[in-house]
């Protein structure tokens, strides 16, 4: 439901804006109707380092939430939550027991749209977001979910293969993305070998 413009100011301040076409701005009072209506993430050293968010990227929406943020010269979408997607016919195969599977032709067209190669019986988190996003292609990769994780936990020693222990969130850097959260959260990944982090 947005559109994105890309935008270079004359200081050399280059950003990103997305925009919801459906706010509506009253020409005479230039009211503007509609919530978060306008969201920009833009980096005041244009091209040059660090390109990290709270240094040199820096974000505006007219919500408390950040719209987006630039990791290591990479632009990620706006975090959200996304809706629960149920299966009409999702289950385990009894021959395997590796991978739930679904012979319904809506889940096929589902899965096929949206690039899944599997679903998860009931309700799946994974299968929501990749709508959300477009495509499993469009969601972050786990080389990007380790990067993320070793920025807001402020290591570098986090790969995309498996887990570190110890870790502690730097909750200033999580709510510079994610504004003030409440409840615990994760990052999902398009890749279909693990859901995030």
């Amino acid at each position: 439901g947005t559109e994105t413009i890309g935008v270079q100011f004359a200081n050399g301040t280059t950003a990103i804006m997305a925009y919801d076409p459906k706010c509506k701005q009253d020409p005479y009072s230039n009211q503007v109707t509609g919530m978060s209506c306008i969201s920009m993430i833009y980096d005041t050293s244009g091209g040059k380092s660090p390109n990290t968010t709270s240094k040199d990227v820096r974000a505006y929406n007219n919500k408390i939430a950040n719209a987006a943020f630039k990791l290591n010269g990479k632009i990620f979408g706006q975090p959200f939550i996304p809706e629960l997607y149920v299966w009409n016919a999702c289950t385990f195969d009894r021959n395997t027991m590796t991978r739930p599977i679904t012979n319904d032709p809506d889940d096929l067209a589902f899965m096929q749209k949206y690039g899944l190669d599997y679903c998860l019986p009931n309700v799946d988190t994974r299968a929501g977001a990749a709508k959300a996003c477009g495509s499993v292609n469009k969601m972050p990769s786990l080389s990007d979910l380790a990067e993320i994780a070793n920025y807001l936990y402020d290591r570098e020693d986090i790969g995309a293969e498996g887990e570190v222990g110890g870790l502690n969130l730097n909750y200033k850097k999580v709510s510079s993305i994610f504004g003030n959260l409440r409840q615990d959260f994760a990052i999902l990944s398009g890749e279909q070998s693990s859901d995030g982090i």
